[in-house]
């Protein structure tokens, strides 16, 4: 039988459930900074799955995602141990903004954190030796936009992830290219990045957009982090699979505008198009003349388009892929 795991203050003997917090300081106030936890420790042995949400404040369709998960998770049908973080930023939560306002930093670039760096370094370091070391497999949840394609990304070259990716279930897999642009973005700090580098498997589904729940997405993130419990051996049960799944490269590709105007897509996420083809048009709010049309610069698979159709010169019209591998998930 398993010991007893605590993670911050929830601990949780063979069986049980417990949630709890970290504490990592506190603000200028007194006001305590505390990240939400939880630890289901399975009454039979098994793996160790981490899962997190809440580490960008707006994406809400993750935190709804670890509630029904958590809620429903009977430790005594579990195998195992389940370690969650609710909520990994509660600083950027309560300001409802992708980064802390204290220190200005995207915590999804600072991991493995440190213990005497920035806020937000402190916070990583603190979930990452307390909750992701020791871990067997790993699912950080996110959110992109609204008009983004549901997808799990993982790193190329990774045969772990992408074979946890794919179980996750959802119909897009994004194959993370390691090349010039993924230095330049800080990739190499984020968890999935850092968890694969100490060899964990890890994978980042993006479900959907922020500031607001999307039941759609938010079902697909449940039976996702299910379905990679019932792979790990942890639960029982069938994987629920899409008919059909296919990868997609290179999610850093977008595609800007040269100048600023409104954006009537032509496409939408999902449509295959050829390079040249259209993809929408940009029109002048003074007068209403067309001042652009947006074409795309190679063959690929629309992964969104621009939420906010006002774009200035620079902004992004659209995110493309391209298509690789095409498979039947049954």
């Amino acid at each position: 039988m398993a010991d007893t795991i605590a993670f911050g203050t929830a601990s949780a003997a063979p069986g049980q459930k417990s949630f709890g917090v970290l504490a990592i300081g506190n603000l200028a106030d007194g006001t305590p900074i505390e990240i939400p936890v939880v630890v289901a420790n399975g009454g039979r042995e098994g793996p160790r799955l981490f899962v997190q949400a809440g580490v960008h404040g707006k994406e809400l369709n993750p935190i709804e995602v670890m509630r029904r998960v958590v809620t429903d998770l009977d430790p005594a049908r579990l195998a195992g141990v389940f370690v969650g973080v609710l909520i990994a930023n509660p600083l950027s939560f309560e300001a409802r903004d992708r980064k802390a306002p204290y220190d200005q930093e995207d915590m999804n670039r600072v991991w493995p954190g440190k213990p005497d760096g920035t806020i937000s370094q402190r916070m990583a370091y603190a979930i990452y030796e307390g909750g992701v070391k020791g871990a067997d497999a790993l699912v950080d949840l996110h959110t992109g936009y609204s008009t983004m394609l549901t997808h799990s990304v993982f790193g190329e070259g990774d045969a772990r992830s992408e074979a946890l990716a794919r179980v996750f279930g959802t119909e897009v897999l994004l194959m993370e290219e390691h090349d010039e642009d993924w230095q330049r973005a800080r990739f190499a700090g984020k968890l999935r990045n850092t968890a694969v580098a100490d060899g964990i498997p890890a994978i980042t589904p993006e479900l959907g957009g922020h500031s607001k729940f999307e039941e759609e997405r938010i079902g697909a993130g449940v039976v996702g982090v299910t379905n990679v419990m019932k792979h790990l051996g942890m639960l029982e049960g069938e994987i629920v699979r899409p008919a059909r799944q296919y990868v997609v490269r290179n999610h850093l590709t977008r595609v800007s505008v040269d100048t600023g105007g409104l954006f009537l897509a032509t496409v939408q996420p999902g449509d295959e198009v050829r390079a040249g083809d259209q993809l929408g048009i940009l029109y002048s709010p003074r007068d209403f003349g067309q001042v652009a049309t947006v074409t795309s610069p190679n063959d690929a698979v629309v992964l969104s388009i621009a939420e906010n159709p006002v774009l200035h010169t620079g902004d992004s019209a659209a995110m493309l892929g391209k298509k690789g591998e095409e498979f039947s998930a049954g």
